[in-house]
């Protein structure tokens, strides 16, 4: 084992190793979450599902994400953070294979769920097993650029799909998300394991269980109004940017658009997103970081607004998606880091760990809530102006946190 330590002063090949194992690991933990939205109009054709109904599919997968997070955390903290990460790769990787055995909307979804469990332990796993092997000034970046990877996965996918579309099956998707993480195994063998990680300290909690110390800390007069400006915002912002990549190629495809290009307006969103979480690593600090994030989410607002404005433009639409997952994408991102720079050290860590739990809920509810809104019979315009309300919302929200 290493002591943590030795990471505070050196960026060795084994401390680099873990890094970019760990950018594996999130890369296809980002593909195997979001390719259901790639392969979900061609699953409701063959199995007869309502496309209305794939919402609840959606929400199934990420409250298993929630409950692996939740779960398999904690126990990693105490046996270790490479088995219980080999553990959960093994087990999305399994039921992602299953998957294209599912017949029906029940079989689909408690496949999901069982594959979000192992999702959603895999990434904080992986995050906290490379924070332990990062040097404490690399440390912020290097997460940051670490979860960029997630919707790195969702471009993979959307390339994947966009070729398999005109001579390919839907379950092909699902067989690479499965062998791809198997050949990743070894990698993870031979990550050298870490003494102790300090979690009361390292930004890794945000993606972990909830920190120990209380939450009442957060909620003092003086830190009320701050604190619920971040909830609100970081709930609406991961609702949306997990709805797009989810949502987006079957409402494309509703609005006319084919199977080969609907997966690419996708690609450019998560492609989008990437380069806008990379660019955004050091936002300003205090109310100018604020306002600056508050001009992103408005932008990523009018964005949105256009592409139901012009649904069935292909250039137009490719400028706009690739526009709204810069803004959105990158938003949803920064306003992690923003919360870091928030809460003083001593709450810091029970700050992050809370808002990530308020923005998971967001990423449970919104799928449900725009398949009910699919279903009563709104089209893709709908769902996108509904959308451009909600990012608006959280432009709006950030006002509360100038009174920081």
């Amino acid at each position: 084992m290493m002591d943590t330590s030795e990471a505070e002063r050196r960026w060795t090949a084994a401390n680099q190793m873990a890094f970019w194992t760990a950018t594996a690991v999130i890369l296809i933990d980002g593909y195997d979450t979001l390719v259901l939205g790639y392969a979900a109009p061609a699953i409701g054709k063959e199995l007869a599902i309502g496309l209305g109904q794939f919402g609840l599919i959606f929400s199934v997968g990420l409250l298993g994400a929630v409950t692996g997070a939740a779960v398999l955390g904690p126990l990693a903290d105490r046996h270790g953070r490479r088995p219980v990460l080999l553990i959960s790769i093994a087990l999305f990787a399994l039921f992602t294979y299953a998957t294209t055995f599912g017949r029906d909307l029940a079989t689909l979804a408690v496949l999901r769920f069982c594959t979000g469990i192992g999702l959603g332990g895999a990434v904080p796993c992986a995050i906290a097993l490379a924070a332990a092997h990062i040097p404490s000034k690399r440390r912020q970046s290097a997460l940051q650029s670490l979860w960029a990877a997630f919707p790195g996965g969702g471009v993979l996918g959307g390339v994947a799909a966009s070729t398999l579309a005109t001579h390919g099956d839907w379950r092909v998707l699902f067989l690479i998300g499965a062998v791809t993480p198997i050949a990743l195994l070894p990698f993870v063998f031979f990550v050298q394991e870490t003494k102790a990680v300090q979690c009361a300290r390292d930004p890794v909690d945000i993606l972990g269980s909830l920190p120990r110390k209380t939450l009442s800390s957060l909620l003092v007069p003086e830190r009320r109004i701050v604190t619920i400006g971040i909830w609100t915002t970081i709930f609406l912002l991961f609702l949306a940017v997990i709805t797009i990549p989810l949502w987006a190629p079957t409402l494309l495809q509703l609005g006319g658009w084919s199977e080969r290009l609907a997966p690419v307006m996708v690609g450019l969103f998560n492609l989008s997103s990437v380069i806008g979480m990379l660019l955004l690593r050091r936002l300003a600090p205090g109310p100018r970081g604020v306002r600056q994030l508050q001009l992103l989410v408005g932008a990523g607002a009018i964005a949105s607004l256009g592409i139901a404005a012009n649904f069935e433009n292909f250039a137009i639409n490719a400028v706009l998606f690739a526009l709204a997952g810069l803004t959105i994408g990158g938003a949803a991102g920064s306003i992690v880091s923003l919360t870091a720079q928030t809460y003083p050290d001593r709450i810091r860590a029970t700050g992050l760990g809370a808002a990530m739990a308020i923005g998971r809920l967001g990423q449970v509810i919104g799928p449900a809530i725009f398949g009910a809104l699919l279903a009563s019979g709104s089209g893709g315009v709908a769902v996108f102006v509904v959308l451009a309300g909600i990012v608006a919302s959280a432009a709006l929200s950030l006002i509360l946190l100038r009174e920081e």
